[in-house]
């Protein structure tokens, strides 16, 4: 057996026993075909990197409501007549390793065009880029109907067959733009930058049954902050992570943007450890090596999540070296090179298999499109 402190022992995560320290960090999966829920691409390319290897698979950002959608073609929990997908979906993955639904909200950061829906945001706001739209702000009858939406959806994971669900709160997305003061400028109870984030998870707790894992994904960084911490993002992290705790959260998975690009990488996760938090963490991005992924599990992680790196080499975990390229990384870190990556693994699948999905409806033009980073 592996030393217990390696990225390759076995460990508990909650009620879970895991092969490995690994964790596929949850990814937007960005294929070309018209679908609003789980297709063969999306079953293959899960099943593909939990059989060579990792741990725990987390299933990126599946939306929870249709205003909520933030990317073309995304997939959305947010209706019982998706279940049987999502559970071909749950079953394939955990043939191999326990799977865990990422669940999101685009919040402001998404358009009509998108979504088919107006933008909503905790308080009104001009549009983030081109690529959103002005946003209204929520009512607080709209505000009880999303904490019903997760909840909701949340139910769905867990009759669908995952072992948890994941809130998504950081990347600016809707819970992150509330728990951040720099943008909720609210006038009511709803300006508490811990009311929003702790309700979702106390409503989900207690709805579902102990053994279903309910964590949450959580920024060091302010929304408008370009991935750096500061003085004051680093205490509102570590006060609503404490918040998040007393709720009932079974882990926290750090998000951690494009941090790995400091020359001298900060471990988040020893700076809750420092402050009290005893709960499982989960961190890591821009791991190309198993050496960078115990830089995390020295730091306080209980696992690492490694997203683009398996992206692109979807066997890395089950190679000797293990190592992927700084240069192909550098690549994937851009919109142009995560959606050409995908579109390439598409293309790929569809000819060994060129009739694809017969149900599902193809994107020819995000298919073909030349991609620019639109960051």
């Amino acid at each position: 057996m592996s030393n217990p402190n390696t990225v390759d022992a076995p460990v508990s995560f909650g009620p879970l026993q895991l092969r490995n320290r690994w964790a596929m960090a949850p990814m937007v999966t960005l294929f070309p075909e018209i679908a609003d829920r789980p297709t063969s691409h999306h079953i293959e390319f899960y099943v593909d990197r939990a059989r060579r290897g990792v741990g725990l698979v987390i299933v990126g950002a599946t939306y929870v409501s249709p205003e909520g959608k933030g990317f073309p073609n995304q997939m959305g929990m947010d209706d019982d007549g998706k279940l049987p997908a999502f559970s071909r979906l749950a079953d394939g993955i955990q043939r191999y390793a326990p799977a865990i639904a990422q669940l999101f909200h685009a919040g402001p950061k998404t358009s009509t065009q998108v979504s088919g829906h107006e933008v909503v945001a905790p308080s009104a706001a001009a549009a983030r880029s081109v690529r959103y739209d002005a946003a209204r702000a929520l009512s607080a009858h709209d505000i009880e109907r999303l904490v019903e939406r997760f909840e909701a959806a949340a139910w769905r994971a867990c009759r669908a067959g995952f072992a948890g669900v994941e809130l998504h709160g950081a990347n600016g997305y809707l819970i992150h733009a509330f728990s951040d003061p720099r943008t909720n400028g609210r006038s009511d109870e709803w300006r508490s930058p811990d009311l929003l984030p702790t309700l979702i998870v106390r409503r989900v707790r207690q709805r579902l049954p102990r053994r279903f894992l309910v964590g949450y994904t959580l920024s060091p960084f302010s929304v408008d902050g370009e991935d750096r911490a500061d003085r004051r993002s680093l205490g509102s992290f570590v006060d609503l992570a404490n918040a998040l705790t007393e709720a009932g959260v079974d882990y926290l998975h750090i998000y951690r943007g494009k941090a790995e690009q400091a020359p001298r990488p900060c471990a988040f996760s020893g700076v809750l450890r420092r402050h009290g938090i005893t709960v499982p963490l989960v961190e890591g991005t821009g791991i190309r090596t198993a050496a960078e992924a115990e830089f995390f599990l020295q730091g306080g992680a209980n696992l690492v999540a490694v997203g683009r790196a398996l992206l692109g080499r979807p066997d890395l975990l089950a190679r000797s070296g293990r190592e992927y390229s700084r240069a192909n990384l550098a690549e994937l870190s851009t919109s142009a090179g995560l959606r050409q990556a995908f579109a390439d693994e598409y293309a790929r699948r569809t000819r060994r298999t060129p009739t694809g999905d017969p149900s599902v409806e193809i994107d020819r033009a995000l298919l073909s499109r030349s991609f620019g980073d639109s960051r």
